[in-house]
């Protein structure tokens, strides 16, 4: 967890939920945190080591309706941005992950109070086709690697289950990061080993939307001088 607030997630309260077999939860909220009320800027999903826009394209429909927007944007989507300072902003994301000190160094380009980062790991199992004579099997499931970096709180690899790898579940974290208080200060993460994507991401969803009651999505202006330099330093310390 280098690069981050450690301090702060020592004084976190932590709750886990177990809402059935196929789906676990845990989240952490720091205890100064007030949920409800607030503008959020989604910085974006970090999936197989990288920033991903396909990711996003996948959550928005379920997401941006409960931040209140339903064409809320992620920080890299935006086309008329600077493409120095989101090239430096993704080969740190690829080395390091989406952490505090990433956020602090873009937290002037928010336009909301809060900067909501999501993450993707492990999948679940590909789902093969009837076989026939002109038919032949889908591919085999993918293996849930995780993706290598960290923000917020926590690393995010997916929990193995006793009596070895378990190639069927999906993970899906998101952590909000106070500009404020220049530090992240909410973490949510989904454990979702059953067969359907579209339930996974309805209920992880749903769970976004109880931790943040009346918040809006706002967006990004990268006209007030966010330097790549800055974070290319900043990759290499």
């Amino acid at each position: 967890m280098n690069r981050l607030s450690i301090a702060s997630v020592l004084t976190l309260s932590v709750v886990t939920f177990a809402c059935s077999p196929t789906v676990q939860w845990e989240a952490k909220v720091a205890p100064d945190f007030t949920p409800s009320g607030h503008a959020v800027s989604v910085f974006g999903v970090y999936k197989d080591g990288q920033m991903s826009s396909e990711a996003w394209s996948g959550l928005r429909p379920r997401l941006a309706p409960v931040l209140g927007r339903p064409d809320c944007a992620i920080a890299l989507g935006d086309p008329l941005a600077d493409e120095p300072l989101f090239k430096a902003i993704e080969e740190y994301a690829r080395t390091n992950g989406p952490t505090d000190d990433l956020l602090a160094q873009l937290a002037s380009a928010a336009e909301g109070d809060l900067i909501l980062v999501l993450v993707e790991a492990g999948g679940l199992p590909v789902q093969e086709e009837k076989t026939s004579v002109v038919n032949t099997p889908a591919g085999s499931a993918p293996s849930p690697t995780g993706s290598k970096g960290t923000a917020g709180f926590a690393a995010f690899t997916p929990r193995k289950r006793p009596g070895g790898e378990d190639r069927s579940v999906l993970q899906l974290s998101a952590s909000l990061f106070s500009i404020a208080q220049r530090r992240s200060v909410a973490f949510i993460d989904m454990q979702y080993s059953g067969d359907s994507i579209d339930e996974a991401e309805t209920a992880f969803a749903a769970r976004v939307g109880r931790l943040l009651p009346a918040t809006v999505c706002k967006g990004w202006d990268w006209h007030h001088g966010v330097d790549p330099e800055r974070i290319r330093k900043l990759a290499a310390e």
